[in-house]
């Protein structure tokens, strides 16, 4: 914990990030985990956002945001940062850290669609959208797989990993793992409740569900109209490679990539 909570300081200090944000996250970081604090550190973000953080989640949570805004892990390349005026779908968007980044570059003209199965994340992301006083994001509280009802949502000690999928909770090898159950829907049935007829960036972090998302709005058509994707893929449980292929299939250019650091996860961009 303290080298990661190091590494996390170091880097965002080469990054710029706020001194005094930075220095609560690294002594938040440092708080025994046996605390299970249930407070949020408020942080100053580039964009002039703010965020709550949940004291409990650190420091992985930290590592998260610096790959958000800083590695921009989410961005293959600059085709995929949000631009003004998109419409933008973000599933999995936890406690919103992508959600508010993306919702200041589409601006007013723009909107962003924020789904979190997670309750206690939901909750948060809601926070972090009315302290940045966004009101160009539509949150939405439910699962999306390739099907629409009720499943048990896994939900271990970094929530940032909750999942439909009991196999990708059991392989990341969590000891304590809550469970509740929640509203799953299909995208294409969202999208069609919604009525969006583009969908400027779809970006996918579901924990195991990515294969399942991606075949199901390519079997309604709704892949027409997606312009962009970008998909956290998990090795573990999904094989990023017939994630790719049927994206290719469908006519999109793809690029994958792959990360030593991170060997069990993958990051497909995909453009038509």
């Amino acid at each position: 914990m303290l080298d990661t909570a190091i590494e996390c300081l170091i880097r965002s200090i080469a990054f710029g990030m706020d001194l005094t944000s930075s220095l609560k996250l690294f002594f938040t970081s440092l708080l025994p985990f046996k605390l299970n604090l249930k407070c949020c550190v408020r942080i100053k973000l580039p964009y002039s956002l703010q965020a709550c953080i949940p004291a409990n989640l650190m420091p992985s949570i930290w590592r998260n945001l610096l790959h958000i805004y800083l590695d921009r892990d989410y961005e293959p390349t600059s085709q995929f940062k949000p631009k003004a005026g998109w419409i933008v779908i973000d599933v999995g968007a936890h406690i919103g850290l992508y959600t508010i980044r993306a919702a200041r570059l589409v601006g007013s003209d723009g909107v962003v669609i924020a789904i979190e199965p997670n309750p206690s994340s939901y909750e948060v992301l809601k926070l972090n959208l009315k302290l940045n006083r966004l009101t160009n994001v539509i949150p939405v509280n439910i699962a999306i797989s390739n099907f629409s009802g009720k499943a048990v949502l896994y939900i271990p000690s970094y929530t940032a990993n909750a999942s439909l999928n009991n196999d990708y909770v059991r392989v990341a090898g969590y000891e304590r793992v809550d469970c509740c159950l929640v509203n799953v829907k299909k995208l294409s049935q969202l999208i069609r409740d919604l009525k969006l007829n583009r969908i400027d960036l779809l970006k996918i972090d579901a924990e195991g569900e990515e294969l399942k998302i991606v075949e199901e709005i390519r079997n309604s058509n709704i892949l027409d109209i997606v312009d962009r994707l970008v998909i956290e893929v998990h090795k573990d449980v999904v094989d990023h490679l017939v994630v790719a292929d049927v994206l290719e299939r469908e006519g999109f250019k793809v690029i994958v990539v792959d990360f030593i650091e991170y060997p069990s996860q993958a990051f497909i961009g995909a453009l038509k």
